[in-house]
């Protein structure tokens, strides 16, 4: 008997065996033809009780048939509609249903009289008095449909801020329309009496961190020309003293007439990157590798040994598992190394199959 160390341990067998079919029931018999059709509404009879249907031909598959439902004595509302039906051998299918309202469209004595001319036009803001009582409108030709015209609305003496207007019109029968309603901003654009003056020139710009001080009390940036725009000037911010972590900056500038302009403000981190002395020094060469088996760690450096040269890569390096005893089964091997500093790699395993194949 021999022992291997089985790298995939996956063994397939295959084997044919005759079978004999089972036996299967005979075919079922062909439908028969629908013999009989009856419908019910709401209540639900028994099979044979409902109201018949005719005037179609019976036929294995109807899909075509139509005919008359008695829903008289109903009343009006939804309802539910029911039908089946029966073939030749006596057995009811399911039964369908659907919704339906039994609704009479009332039946007019005469068409509607037609539209009258529109004779008067009225509105109204905020109160709402009597028909006929509103501002009258002028200056319309009377008509059935009147869409293009406009009037002006009286506003005078009424305060500023928001109001709703009303409209609405009479016909030539006396009959008021419904009253349309808008909201609108009685609000009086003040008048300038010169324009205003041309901007000035950039004077001055300064900054400040954190705190707010007064105009023109923060550190004054130069270097740039006066200009009414100034897009692209680069200026230095003293950050020297200030904490390390985040902080606020702000800026503002000012004109040739002594006005200010917004300040604009945006977060910086003030941190400071360490230097470093030198570059890390070169991996030092691995020394040592062992290995353990299951749970049997002894601790570093006391596991089975794997011979190596020394190396600061030994990515190629391969080694016999001793698996004598080792019992039949799924295992799992780990492994280490150790550099030149006395210092551990992490340990790796992997899992195997310990199985005995037979010769």
């Amino acid at each position: 008997m021999k022992k291997y160390f089985i790298i995939i341990a996956c063994m397939h067998s295959a084997a044919s065996f005759a079978q004999t079919a089972p036996p299967y029931p005979a075919a079922p018999a062909p439908a028969t033809a629908v013999s009989s059709i009856e419908y019910f509404i709401d209540s639900k009879p028994e099979f044979g009780s409902g109201t018949v249907l005719t005037g179609f031909t019976p036929a294995v598959d109807i899909t075509s048939f139509s005919d008359v439902v008695n829903v008289s004595g109903l009343p009006q509302g939804f309802h539910r509609f029911y039908i089946r039906s029966k073939d030749a051998n006596g057995t009811w299918s399911l039964t369908g249903n659907s919704f339906f309202d039994n609704y009479t469209v009332p039946v007019y004595a005469a068409a509607p009289a037609p539209a009258t001319n529109i004779t008067g036009i009225e509105y109204f803001i905020d109160s709402k008095p009597e028909f006929g009582s509103g501002t009258a409108l002028t200056g319309f030709i009377p008509s059935p449909n009147i869409s293009s015209y406009s009037g002006p609305a009286n506003v005078s003496g009424l305060t500023q801020g928001f109001h709703r207007f009303y409209i609405r019109s009479k016909d030539a029968g006396d009959k008021w329309s419904l009253t349309y309603n808008t909201f609108f901003d009685n609000y009086t654009v003040p008048v300038y009496a010169t324009a205003p003056l041309p901007a000035a020139n950039i004077t001055a710009i300064e900054y400040f961190i954190d705190s707010k001080p007064e105009f023109g009390s923060s550190t004054p940036l130069t270097g740039f020309t006066p200009s009414l725009n100034i897009s692209n000037f680069n200026g230095s911010a003293n950050v020297s003293g200030l904490p390390q972590g985040f902080h606020r900056f702000y800026i503002r500038s000012k004109d040739a007439g002594d006005k200010w302009s917004l300040t604009h403000n945006v977060f910086f981190d003030n941190y400071t990157v360490p230097l470093y002395a030198a570059g890390p020094s070169s991996p030092p060469n691995i020394v040592a590798v062992e290995y353990f088996i299951d749970n049997n760690d002894l601790g570093f450096g006391n596991c089975t040994p794997i011979p190596v040269t020394p190396g600061s890569n030994i990515a190629g390096l391969s080694a016999n598992i001793n698996v004598t005893g080792l019992a039949q089964g799924v295992h799992r091997v780990f492994i280490r190394s150790k550099d030149a500093n006395n210092k551990w790699s992490l340990t790796n395993f992997s899992v195997f199959d310990n199985s005995t194949v037979k010769a």
